[in-house]
């Protein structure tokens, strides 16, 4: 059986815990800290791994199972491999070009394939 005093320390609890994470160290509400931190740390990783991979095999456009591949070669944390993907779509670090085919713009290889096409 749970008191109302044992209900109003679990609230008390998740207070300090959210207090906790989301005031950084001059006591400003920060919610930039809520995790997604982690998750830019990642996308900056994979598209490092990702461009790297386009300069190797001289391409700019992968299927999704490369991006798979090269996802467990390198030991994504993500906690959904395909919102992840929708997400460097979303914000255009990656252009979806096809069914399951994506497009490196950052790429090297992919600026000198543009510009060679100009001319």
């Amino acid at each position: 059986e749970i008191t109302e005093h044992d209900a109003l320390d679990a609230v008390e609890i998740m207070k300090e815990s959210l207090y906790d994470k989301y005031v950084d160290e001059h006591g400003v509400v920060d919610f930039a800290r809520s995790g997604g931190m982690s998750q830019q740390k990642e996308a900056k990783r994979f598209l490092s791994a990702l461009n790297k991979q386009s300069e190797l095999d001289q391409k700019d456009c992968f299927s999704i199972s490369e991006i798979y591949s090269l996802a467990d070669r390198i030991g994504l944390r993500v906690p959904d491999i395909d919102t992840f993907v929708d997400n460097l779509n979303n914000v255009g670090f990656l252009i979806k070009k096809g069914p399951r085919t994506y497009q490196v713009p950052s790429s090297s290889f992919s600026r000198s394939q543009s510009s060679r096409s100009r001319n």
